[in-house]
């Protein structure tokens, strides 16, 4: 299946089978349904468990992990007007400091009274080097805290019935996607994960008397159950828009039935950077009357701009290639080779990672060296400075579905889409003139489009 009959099959589950009665302790489970079953369709998915760290090395972890939480039990308290959730790849390292990318702006207007929650985040360097230390929490090392205490209510859960009819779409998706993830069992023990961390979260927000939460990517347990605390203690939370958000994605777009109420799993407010982005969320989200849609522009342009834009140097014209995630696939396709070998000499290619394969920049240098491309091309610029300086004085974008599309239409700057994909994701952007879709996998054409 492609995509578009993906999002076809998904309308048909809703409408065959009782969705929004697969609810456990008050919470409707579909969007986490919806978004584990999307996941593993893309190959994707890790579940989280005891066996993730190393069943020898758990007890040592469980044990850190207990003191940590007592010193953020027993920490002094002060007021904590917001919240602000992030994970490394929403991070950039400017000199030796790991910054947000979406957050500064909003931090000044509250000064010091702020919190920040990092998930995911395991890297030690990274740990000891990011912004805002001395307000953040790391939630991965309670993380052995919290499978521990999801195991014991797990116990008193495992017994317990199916939701109605669960079987049969367990066995529908087996049969029609191939897919043999999204057991009540696997569900039931995220749902088990995500109540522990909420129970954390309302503490902490009592605790600092929080009024407002900020996220990114409110799909992982950690952020669902963020969402379920605020509207527990009755405040506000925000999902901000930090990618595309077109018709196809598996977390904001494409739900038909949806309860009166929302979902509480969800972000009250979403903040997206454009109409389009809206758009596609306001289809299911003017079917009920708890969540919003807010037009608020991008704050990483607005940020960038004030504060990165005289640190590109050189006057070549830039041709910035933003790679999708390719998820272990190969990084730069042969006729992109070829398209940069015959570029002319008074352009250079910058070729910028996804955030989640950082770790594949040798990898892109050994293609780059191997094709003697090296003169044509830049690498580490690309990858240290703000995409939105770079896109802000580029030639040309490139890119093959990835939000950046999105950002470079907000800049101003024209983007070449080279993946059917992409070119059904931003059809309004290809409308304002600002994309042209180029999908014949030719260096020639490609080519032609760039120098015009």
């Amino acid at each position: 299946m492609n995509r578009a009959e993906r999002e076809s099959y998904l309308h048909e589950i809703e409408n065959n089978y009782p969705v929004n009665s697969w609810i456990k302790g008050g919470i409707h489970l579909w969007p986490l349904i919806k978004v584990k079953l999307s996941l593993a369709l893309n190959r994707n998915n890790k579940n989280c468990n005891i066996q993730y760290y190393g069943r020898l090395s758990f007890l040592l972890k469980l044990i850190k992990s207990i003191f940590y939480f007592l010193s953020l039990r027993f920490q002094k308290s002060r007021i904590a007007n917001d919240i602000y959730c992030s994970a490394p790849h929403f991070r950039y390292k400017h000199g030796n400091q790991y910054k947000h990318r979406y957050f500064n702006g909003l931090k000044s207007r509250c000064g010091n009274n702020f919190l920040v929650i990092e998930y995911n985040s395991k890297n030690k360097d990274y740990k000891k080097n990011i912004e805002d230390l001395d307000k953040t929490i790391f939630l991965s090392d309670l993380m052995p805290m919290f499978l521990f205490i999801r195991e014991v209510k797990w116990i008193f859960h495992s017994k317990r019935n199916n939701f109605a009819k669960y079987d049969g779409f367990i066995q529908d998706i087996k049969l029609k996607l191939n897919v043999n993830d999204g057991s009540y069992k696997s569900i039931i023990r995220q749902y088990l994960l995500i109540k522990t961390i909420k129970s954390f979260y309302v503490n902490l927000i009592k605790k600092y008397k929080v009024q407002n939460i900020y996220i990114l990517c409110y799909y992982v347990s950690e952020m669902y159950a963020i969402n379920i605390a605020a509207d527990e203690c009755g405040i506000e939370s925000w999902d901000i828009q930090h990618g595309g958000q077109g018709q196809f994605h598996k977390a904001y777009s494409n739900y038909y039935s949806v309860p009166a109420t929302g979902y509480k799993l969800m972000p009250k407010y979403f903040w997206c950077w454009d109409q389009s982005s809206a758009d596609s969320i306001n289809k299911w989200a003017s079917l009920q009357n708890f969540h919003r849609v807010k037009v608020l522009g991008n704050p990483w342009i607005e940020y960038c701009m004030n504060e990165y834009s005289k640190e590109i140097t050189g006057k070549e014209n830039i041709i910035i290639y933003t790679l999708a995630n390719t998820k272990g696939k190969e990084l730069l396709e042969t006729y992109i080779l070829e398209a940069i070998a015959d570029t002319p000499n008074n352009y250079k290619w910058w070729i910028r990672l996804h955030p989640l394969e950082s770790d594949r920049k040798v990898e892109l240098l050994k293609s780059i060296i191997s094709y003697n491309l090296s003169s044509k091309v830049e690498i580490d610029q690309a990858q240290i400075l703000p995409l939105p300086v770079i896109i802000g004085i580029c030639h040309v974008h490139i890119s093959k579905w990835s939000g950046s599309i999105t950002e470079a239409a907000l800049i101003g700057k024209t983007s070449i889409i080279i993946d059917k994909f992409g070119v059904e994701s931003y059809p309004e952007i290809i409308e304002s003139g600002l994309a042209i879709p180029s999908l014949t996998n030719s260096a020639r054409d490609l080519l032609s489009i760039i120098i015009g």
